[in-house]
């Protein structure tokens, strides 16, 4: 009984998530077109999509991702857990805050996501809630990630990595099956 209220819990968790990003993405996005500081919302000069390669490691004293983001958006970056469950084995389903560091400013996103520990595949999408300097039309935006670890869970200092793609846009992106299927290799 326990763990069937327990699944139900996380369930309700992830589908209150997934129903509350579309509402802090239109949030984020109406607060941004209403701050009246338009002195570089040219919309002509802004990408509607942003496409990056990101590479990076688990930091296992601070239990933090680092790494770096290379493509439309160069730069370095932090990704910090928030919350994870594992009630699903083999899949962990996350939370984690997004911290992108580059020369023209900085992006933060929140996410939420799905890894297997089968496949070692990651796939993870949510709002871009803050952004500075060059990126500040981001806010609002939605960020997808897709990509595959190293062989995970293993025992401390043993190296964890990850690839993979990261994209930015303003629209619903809809991930391509085909693209992550078990045969790719």
């Amino acid at each position: 009984m326990r763990k069937k209220l327990s699944v139900l819990l996380i369930c309700s968790v992830v589908l209150v998530s997934m129903l509350l990003t579309p509402t802090l993405i239109a949030d984020a996005r109406r607060a941004h077109r209403h701050r009246g500081d338009d002195d570089d919302d040219d919309d002509e000069k802004h990408m509607k999509f942003i496409r990056c390669d990101i590479s990076g490691s688990l930091n296992w004293v601070l239990f933090i991702w680092e790494g770096v983001i290379d493509g439309d958006i160069e730069g370095e970056f932090i990704v910090t857990p928030i919350g994870q469950y594992f009630e699903y084995p083999p899949y962990e389903v996350f939370w984690e805050e997004w911290s992108i560091e580059t020369d023209e400013g900085t992006i933060t996103i929140l996410d939420a996501g799905v890894w297997s520990f089968e496949t070692f595949k990651v796939q993870a999408a949510g709002p871009v809630v803050d952004a500075t300097g060059k990126w500040k039309y981001l806010i609002g935006s939605t960020m997808y990630i897709s990509g595959v670890t190293s062989e995970f869970p293993v025992d401390p200092p043993t190296p964890v990595t990850f690839e993979g793609e990261l994209w930015i846009t303003f629209d619903d992106y809809d991930f391509d099956d085909d693209d992550y299927d078990d045969d790719d290799d």
